[in-house]
């Protein structure tokens, strides 16, 4: 087409049908547009008119009253330039000129350039623009990087930039991460932060506050006397082996039994040992501690070995008359229990002294083995009159010495009283409790009615009252 208009050949374009005419290719910019109506025919009168005005005359003119008129492509129907470029007519032709002196093309129109590119004339296509050329960081501490079609601009450590304010600091000690590592205090200067560590931290750049470890050496820790040094977080310990304490620059011995009254039950003995301690069995050697059930026989002894010696305080005064059933089945059902397999083998010897007449206190029998025994303590019958403790300590004291060698010894006190207070004979009568516990055991149990007394801490600690007194009501 192009050439056409070259060689001054008139060319009309006539649009088909289901065209519009504001969809005709840019090529045919400047040209006559004629549309048809099916069969093309149809439009043969109006192609006839049109070369009827130019009939004669040059290219870009036509006839108008028999002469020669210039045609003003810039106002045709069908836009002679693209819309980016301005339209000059010009006798038998027009121009269409771009900005910044671009050259205009009839197919693509002005050149275009994406942001941060520009027109190159003389390589004919978008080259980048170097932003940074103009400086358009806005602080001086910023650096600017020139990219493909834009910039960057960056700070030094420390800084970050702001397109408002240019490179400004960073408090280091407000992000999520603790610079300083949780083990100090953060403060934040000009680009950088400083960390005061903790004592017993260090600072080391770019990991925080780091724990000092003073068992490394001997010049940071104090641990002395054979103790061990154990570093932990911002210290350390000094400790020592099992059963010892770290005090005045020395291991000590730890004192279990003064520390814990309660750590052996009331069936043994606590005694310190260096290291640790151990619960000594009251009832003798034939018995060994375990925790949570306390003494029980040593299976490891010869069943010869294991003897128990019991001796029964009975107050069978007028007191007492109307309880010798229930007495008899106490001791009866106590001694059961040593038939059971727990305890099976172990030779027991019992010996009854019964208090009452005039303070008598008299032998009823001994008797070694348990066989047959319970006819024994069945026959046991009420003496009357009253009763006298201190006598009836006196002789279990001469029967306890007849008991057998390495046997346990434990006394049985049955009575209807307690112990009054301001007694002249107390001193005496706890002598002898005494004995009975120094080296056996001593139960007392006292049947009474609701209303009498039961003191009975003249001849108990507080702590053995729970364990070794028995108080039984004749409600109960």
């Amino acid at each position: 087409l192009e050439k056409l208009k070259e060689s001054k050949v008139r060319v009309i374009a006539v649009n088909l049908p289901k065209t519009a005419k504001s969809s005709v290719d840019p090529t045919m910019s400047g040209l006559t547009v004629i549309s048809a109506r099916m069969p093309p025919y149809t439009s043969i009168p109006a192609i006839t008119k049109e070369l009827e005005s130019t009939a004669g005359c040059p290219m870009g003119f036509k006839t108008q009253n028999d002469s020669c008129t210039d045609i003003n492509e810039c106002k045709a129907t069908v836009p002679a330039c693209h819309s980016d470029a301005t339209c000059v007519n010009l006798p038998g032709s027009f121009m269409c000129l771009c900005s910044d002196g671009l050259l205009h093309d009839r197919a693509r129109g002005c050149p275009k350039c994406k942001q941060g590119y520009t027109y190159d004339k003389n390589e004919k296509k978008c080259v980048d623009v170097n932003e940074c050329k103009e400086n358009p960081c806005l602080s001086d501490r910023a650096t600017c990087t020139n990219l493909a079609g834009s910039f960057r601009c960056d700070c030094p450590s420390g800084f970050k930039y702001n397109k408002y304010f240019g490179c400004v600091d960073v408090d280091e000690c407000k992000l999520k991460k603790d610079p300083c590592m949780g083990a100090g205090k953060c403060i934040n200067m000009l680009g950088s932060y400083n960390c005061t560590c903790n004592d017993g931290f260090t600072y080391q750049t770019g990991v925080g506050c780091q724990d000092v470890d003073e068992c490394k050496s001997n010049a940071t820790n104090n641990c002395k006397g054979g103790s061990k040094c154990v570093n932990i977080a911002g210290s350390y310990n000094c400790t020592c082996g099992s059963g010892y304490r770290y005090s005045s620059e020395s291991c000590v011995d730890i004192d279990e039994c003064a520390e814990n009254s309660k750590i052996c039950d009331a069936s043994a003995i606590c005694v310190n040992q260096k290291p640790g301690y151990k619960c000594q069995c009251k009832l003798g050697d034939n018995w060994v501690y375990k925790t949570g059930e306390g003494c029980i026989p040593d299976k490891n002894k010869g069943m010869a070995d294991r003897k128990v010696d019991f001796f029964f305080l009975i107050d069978v005064s007028d007191k007492l008359k109307g309880s010798i059933r229930d007495i008899q089945g106490f001791i009866n059902g106590l001694l059961q229990q040593f038939n059971t397999k727990e305890v099976a083998g172990l030779s027991a010897r019992v010996s009854v002294v019964l208090m009452g007449k005039k303070g008598e206190a008299v032998v009823a029998f001994s008797q070694s083995p348990l066989v047959g025994i319970a006819d024994k303590i069945n026959s046991i019958a009420p003496l009357g009159g009253e009763s006298n403790l201190l006598q009836g300590m006196k002789t279990v004291a001469g029967e306890k010495s007849k008991a057998r060698r390495g046997s346990t010894v434990v006394v049985f006190l049955i009575t209807a009283s307690s112990i009054p207070v301001g007694d002249s004979s107390l001193t005496e009568i706890k002598r002898y409790s005494d004995d009975f516990k120094s080296n056996g055991k001593f139960f007392t149990v006292q049947l009474s009615s609701s209303a009498s007394s039961s003191q009975w801490s003249v001849l108990y600690s507080s702590n053995e009252i729970s364990l070794y007194v028995t108080v039984i009501r004749s409600s109960e």
